[in-house]
């Protein structure tokens, strides 16, 4: 369904606004613009991450940040956060396992409904 949507999508929201009787033509302006494409935000206020880390020795603010870097509370509230997340990581796996588990029926059922195959949905 979503490398449809993917393919696809005005198709898709044609299809969405003639079941819902709106006028299929109908496409909204913004409509052609992607918006994080990539999934992860790489900007911030405009800029890369990659060109804030690279000028931060420019200006008096950017020194700071590059001192406190070396502290050894910031290294370990770095490794503590990272630690967090992994665990965090763990425990989604754990969760989306068991809900698998649970709606494996219901997605076999849709397979058969919607004649696409979704085992990447529930096979890992």
């Amino acid at each position: 369904m979503f490398e449809d949507i993917a393919k696809n999508p005005l198709y898709l929201l044609e299809s969405a606004f003639n079941f819902i009787e709106v006028d299929p033509k109908f496409v909204p302006k913004t409509f052609a613009d992607k918006y994080n494409i990539s999934g992860t935000s790489t900007t911030f206020g405009g800029f890369s991450l990659d060109d804030i880390q690279k000028n931060l020795e420019k200006n008096a603010l950017g020194q700071m940040v590059l001192k406190l870097k070396k502290f050894r509370f910031v290294k370990n509230l770095k490794n503590k956060l990272s630690t967090v997340t992994k665990q965090t990581d763990i425990k989604e796996t754990q969760f989306t396992q068991e809900l698998i588990k649970e709606i494996k029926q219901d997605i076999v059922k849709t397979e058969g409904i919607v004649n696409i195959e979704l085992k990447h949905w529930y096979e890992q």
